[in-house]
């Protein structure tokens, strides 16, 4: 994805870890390889105890990069702010205990020292609804962190091109700003259309186009 955003023009200008200390293990055991090969049971027995423990080379992740770019700035930062209120963050943001915003992010208490540096509002159990199936859901409090740390008007447009069930259209929604939702999965549409439906927000959406749009 980064290398493609490189490749689209736009310049890199950091890196988001969003840590976090629960995820699922990805790595595969080989037993299920093992039990087909064409050997004798005491061989594959013995192959089996050899490589207890030992599995498919994918560590379990605990973080999740989001990458920061932007399109190359017309002038100086400061023209380029004036003449379209973009390309600068909000330093005004506080995370932890007030603390200056930073490109560590966690929403979970993890310990004291890295709580009061790192962590922003934890999300409310009830804000995924019971009826949302996506199994990689973002919690809405990191959303809203990310939008308003590089949103400085009103009249900006969140742009989601993999937008799931909505999590970041609910949170742009929630900030009162205009967002535009795209997904190629359309039970994730529907459930994102639901969820924004039951916000009582003003609705600056984006209305729904069926035809394909150019984003450039």
């Amino acid at each position: 994805m980064v290398s493609a955003i490189d490749d689209a023009g736009l310049l890199i200008r950091d890196c988001f870890i969003w840590f976090y200390t629960q995820n699922q293990p990805k790595a595969m055991g080989l037993n299920h390889f093992i039990n087909r090969l064409n050997e004798d049971f005491e061989s594959k027995e013995t192959l089996r105890k050899e490589l207890s423990g030992w599995k498919t080379p994918q560590i379990k992740s605990c973080f999740e990069p989001i990458a920061m770019a932007q399109k190359k700035p017309e002038g100086t930062f400061l023209e380029n702010f004036r003449r379209y209120q973009v390309g600068l963050i909000n330093t005004n943001i506080r995370v932890g205990e007030e603390m200056f915003p930073c490109n560590i992010l966690t929403i979970e208490q993890i310990e004291p020292n890295i709580d009061k540096c790192f962590l922003i509002v934890k999300p409310d159990k009830s804000e995924k609804g019971e009826y949302n199936n996506h199994k990689t859901v973002k919690p809405l409090s990191l959303c809203e962190h990310l939008i308003k740390l590089v949103t400085y008007s009103e009249d900006s447009i969140i742009l989601d091109p993999f937008c799931g069930s909505g999590t970041t259209l609910l949170a742009a929604k929630r900030l009162n700003r205009r967002y535009i939702g795209i997904d190629i999965n359309k039970e994730y549409l529907k459930i994102a259309k639901k969820r924004l439906g039951g916000l009582d927000y003003p609705n600056k959406s984006i209305k729904l186009r069926k035809e394909q749009a150019c984003l450039f």
